[in-house]
């Protein structure tokens, strides 16, 4: 009985040394005076017990007022992004954070990395759950709306196109409860792609909590011939539609 507890004991203190060495993925430190803004790489020595320590590396930012050190061993998009990248310093250098600019929302950030003629990954952060979600690839945001209720964010996002007149949109509504992407509906059914990039959106705005309302060309469909045909018209009539946010 006792070399049972012995035993016990002995993996019970294994655990608590594993925890202890354990580093937060995503850690916010608020600043007393303002600093000068940085991006580096941080690389710390973990005692874990073993011949060899363990190093663990972090992304480091500094931003006007706090701090936010991401522990991208943690973080496999970052990660894997940077194992790949012939220069880690310059793509840790290229690296941009940015706080979601709403009341209440002080914990969300997002991380852009990645970036070709201004088009970047995104990465959405959150420091107090330490959550993150890649958002999108190669595409610039154009706007972030917090709904009615300040459960989710519409994202508008913009990808130029180098042959054509027009850039195409992409929608998101991100769910911060199930930090999950929500799927679209329109009120027309045969109008589909607002949450890929097939369609110019001149405008989308909150309803409700439920409800986006959008502002596209007065077209059939987005195919190349009726977008120039649309936009080669003096009258270029839009047509506004409801999108409604569906759980299935």
């Amino acid at each position: 009985m006792i070399k049972q507890s012995v035993i016990l004991i002995g993996i019970s203190l294994l655990v608590l040394i594993a925890c202890s060495n354990k580093q937060p993925v995503i850690v916010q430190e608020e600043l007393n005076e303002h600093a000068e803004e940085s991006t580096e790489l941080i690389e710390e020595e973990i005692d874990s017990g073993e011949e060899e320590s363990d190093i663990q590396q972090f992304v480091e930012f500094t931003l006007i007022d706090r701090q936010i050190s991401l522990h991208i061993d943690q973080i496999p998009i970052i990660s894997n992004y940077l194992a790949q990248h012939r220069d880690r310093n310059q793509a840790i250098n290229e690296m941009q954070l940015t706080q979601i600019n709403e009341e209440g929302f002080e914990s969300l950030f997002l991380l852009n990395f990645a970036c070709q003629d201004n088009a970047c990954s995104n990465l959405l952060l959150n420091t107090d759950t330490e959550q993150s979600k890649l958002l999108a690839d190669q595409s610039d945001i154009l706007a972030i709306q917090p709904s009615p209720d300040r459960s989710k964010l519409l994202i508008t996002y913009q990808r130029p196109q180098s042959l054509q007149e027009w850039d195409l949109n992409r929608l998101m509504v991100f769910d911060l409860d199930s930090w999950s992407e929500v799927k679209l509906t329109s009120d027309n059914l045969t109008l589909t792609g607002f949450q890929t990039f097939q369609w110019p959106i001149f405008s989308a705005e909150w309803q409700d909590d439920e409800n986006i309302q959008i502002e596209i060309p007065n077209v059939n469909q987005p195919d190349s011939e009726s977008l120039t045909e649309w936009f080669e018209s003096e009258e270029q009539e839009l047509q506004f539609h409801i999108l409604y946010l569906t759980t299935n």
